[in-house]
């Protein structure tokens, strides 16, 4: 007997397949359901990935033995967008870094409606919409030497109060043609993200925090406290969160952030970087011997930070915490290839300063 493509997976129309990245919108939640012209501002701009997740967890029934199952209902929804803007630098995406820094600081959620448009081979066009999704508190902004993004998560939450109030409202609309209007295309290239982190590390201390409440960095603050070449940097918002659901199916409805912390961990290249000022007498002067002498003499060593990555023209993303505490965990790795070591830094909490702040260079 031959093989035949009746037998197999043959595309039935080409008109249904669809590629591209999606295009997203952002903007404050409503109690509104129309998709595609609710949504004409928040453009979000060139995307690395997107996605519109559905999550749904099942309460099985079995019966006899061996046990079968008889019966399957759904126990829990959930639904999320997701995506990774490259245009990091836009006042977009610097409000949804500010929604994470509030929401890690104050634990207060702001709520947004979320548009995600993608298109057909032949130009006919899905929406996907949903109007009451959380910005999560889990960030980490890594860049490397190639075009990069900041990933994001959208969470929809059952509104309670809305008298629209799916998860998502999905609409389908024919088109003659594919159109570049509907793709997400670069709203100002200037806003390109690209090229590791510079880090800054000064006011030194051993034994008890810097006692700074400044929410910048001081005056004088340049590169010269740079700790110089890196291997890689990355900074993470790591939250926990308490969820209520209720109904059933469960429908996540409100949620608390429970804890959050705020970590810059890097590999440093330069292992005898001396470090500018703000040292305490009597302490290390340089990385290398505070994680040394943290791990050996179980001191303590806390300092400030400011971490900065360029935009592909000049621009910057930067960040200040005012009071951290260096990790004593030690792990040096000489190889047959430049060498680095990492380092950890944990932001702490003081009186009169927030954890972290995003500020202008």
């Amino acid at each position: 007997m031959a093989r035949s493509r009746n037998n197999q997976a043959v595309t039935l129309d080409s008109n249904d397949l669809v590629i591209g990245l999606g295009r997203l919108r952002i903007i404050t939640a409503a109690d509104i359901t129309a998709a595609g012209a609710n949504i004409t501002a928040g453009e979000i701009g060139a995307v690395k990935a997107t996605a519109a997740v559905g999550e749904a967890t099942v309460k099985e029934h079995k019966a006899g033995y061996p046990q079968q199952t008889d019966k399957t209902i759904t126990e829990q929804t959930d639904f999320s967008i997701e995506f990774t803007p490259e245009e990091v630098g836009s006042a977009n995406v610097y409000g949804l870094i500010d929604e994470v820094i509030s929401q890690v600081n104050t634990g207060t959620v702001a709520y947004k409606q979320v548009e995600l448009t993608f298109q057909r081979y032949d130009g006919t066009y899905t929406t996907i919409f949903s109007n009451h999704c959380a910005i999560a508190s889990d960030l980490s902004i890594s860049w490397d030497d190639d075009w990069s993004g900041i990933a994001f998560k959208a969470e929809w939450h059952y509104p309670s109060s809305y008298t629209n109030n799916l998860a998502f409202y999905p609409t389908t609309t024919t088109a003659a043609a594919r159109s570049r209007d509907l793709m997400p295309l670069s709203e100002d290239v200037t806003d390109l993200a690209i090229g590791r982190a510079q880090v800054r590390i000064g006011n030194i201390t051993a034994g008890s925090s810097t006692a700074t409440t400044a929410t910048d960095q001081p005056a004088g603050w340049d590169q010269t406290y740079s700790v110089g070449a890196l291997a890689s940097c990355s900074l993470s918002f790591n939250a926990t969160y308490k969820d209520h659901y209720s109904g059933y199916p469960k429908k996540k409805d409100a949620t608390m952030l429970e804890s959050s912390d705020v970590k810059l961990e890097f590999e440093m290249e330069e292992f005898d970087t001396t470090m500018h000022t703000g040292i305490v007498t009597g302490t290390a002067t340089k990385i290398f011997d505070i994680l040394n002498d943290s791990l050996i003499n179980d001191k303590s060593y806390y300092a400030s930070a400011y971490v900065q990555w360029e935009l592909v023209e000049g621009g910057s993303l930067a960040f200040w915490i005012p009071n951290g505490k260096f990790s004593s965990d030690l792990k040096y790795e000489p190889k047959d290839d430049w060498s680095a070591f990492p380092v950890v830094f944990t932001a702490e909490k003081q009186t009169g300063t927030n954890l972290i702040y995003r500020v202008d260079p």
